[in-house]
């Protein structure tokens, strides 16, 4: 399912897409893969009938996306990878452990688009006061380069000048990118959790981006990787030139959680775009602007002195202890 809408509200009716309850809506454009049986004579590769176009593989047991291989024999080679063959109509895969693709429940993107797709309806320049609240968003990835402008990727949830835009509680994961801003006024995302979002087209901020933002805020998100990546693909991102507009790039980053991943400021952001309460810890972590005291940088969050000065490091409850060192 690929849903795209020109669409706007008003500052005193705005468009709400909501979750009846927070957490039960799950935009999929991916399918739960077939069963596998091992490829004859490839003691590290499987095999599915499989006929629609495959955009992407994703192991939900370890959370990674597979690389696509232009042949069987490299997918022998290649952990986490596969390969279509579309005259037979069979899919390939090799698992991240060379193990049986049944036991780490593979799904497989079939749709080449975006979970949610927003842009300024005709005889407007903004998508302007939308609320989008409690959905979720998986399995949107893309095999080959996306053409659109702006783009260069598959996002989950995806607005494009967006005025006075609220998306808040949200989840995306397992897709090529997670949240996706394009140049947004007075917007604010607040309460969302991406993870596992990764694009190989795109190498920054495929968890959560916003791309010259203006008077923008990302508030108590959090951001998660889970395997080892290339430095800023993980992160919660600001980043961008000078708009187009005019109008100020600026932005708020505001206690946000990044786990194995950064928080970046980047571009032609000024001293008056802030980051404040943010936490950042694990493998991979880092400010690109160099954090005040109100944030927390902690690449070894499980260390002994860690957990002797905080709450509960290991699950991500940084308050200090009382007798904290």
């Amino acid at each position: 399912e690929s849903v795209s809408a020109r669409i706007s509200g008003t500052p005193t009716a705005p468009i709400v897409i909501r979750a009846a309850r927070p957490g039960t809506v799950l935009i999929r454009g991916d399918v739960d893969a077939p069963r596998f049986r091992p490829a004859e004579g490839r003691p590290f590769t499987f095999c599915a009938d499989f006929e629609k176009r495959v955009e992407g593989v994703a192991e939900r047991s370890t959370l990674r996306s597979y690389e696509p291989m232009l042949s069987l024999a490299e997918v022998e080679l290649t952990p986490a990878s596969f390969y279509q063959d579309p005259q037979a109509g069979r899919l390939y895969v090799h698992t991240s452990d060379s193990g049986h693709p049944d036991c780490h429940a593979l799904s497989i993107s079939v749709t080449n688009g975006f979970g949610i797709l927003l842009t300024p309806p005709p005889g407007s320049t903004t998508v302007h006061d939308v609320v989008i609240d409690g959905l979720g968003f998986t399995g949107y990835q893309a095999r080959e380069f996306p053409p659109e402008p702006g783009s260069r990727n598959r996002w989950g949830l995806h607005v494009v000048m967006g005025e006075r835009v609220a998306i808040r509680r949200c989840t995306a994961f397992l897709n090529g990118g997670g949240i996706y801003l394009l140049a947004p006024t007075d917007s604010v995302v607040e309460d969302c959790y991406a993870f596992g979002n990764r694009s190989r087209f795109l190498d920054l901020g495929n968890n959560i981006l916003g791309w010259s933002v203006s008077d923008t805020t990302f508030r108590r998100n959090r951001v998660e990787s889970f395997w080892k990546s290339g430095t800023s693909t993980d992160d919660i991102t600001f980043y961008g030139g000078e708009r187009y507009d005019k109008k100020p790039t600026r932005g708020i980053m505001e206690a946000n959680l990044a786990i194995n991943a950064g928080l970046m400021i980047k571009g032609a952001f000024g001293p008056d775009s802030r980051q404040a309460g943010n936490i950042v810890v694990g493998r991979g972590a880092y400010f690109y602007r160099p954090p005040d005291a109100t944030n927390i940088l902690l690449p070894q969050y499980d260390s002994p002195q860690a957990k002797r000065s905080y709450v509960d490091p290991v699950n991500h409850d940084f308050r200090l202890q009382a007798d904290a060192p």
